[in-house]
């Protein structure tokens, strides 16, 4: 979605969850539901290996509208 693709962004940059939320103004809750989506969207399990996985599938380098 494009919020998991938002915070897929954020992630990158190296925010932690408690960033990420008071960047979009949601809830720490929610931002970790996201994460959960992205990782079983990407078949993983961390942070790394969903970043690493995101770069191969080019994921990082769209643009967010």
């Amino acid at each position: 979605t494009r919020r998991e693709m938002e915070i897929l962004q954020l992630l990158n940059q190296g925010l932690n969850y408690s960033e990420i939320a008071d960047c979009l103004t949601i809830s720490k809750f929610t931002v970790r539901k996201h994460i959960q989506n992205i990782y079983a969207k990407l078949n993983v399990s961390d942070r790394v290996n969903a970043l690493i996985s995101a770069k191969q599938l080019f994921l990082l380098d769209q643009q967010i509208d």
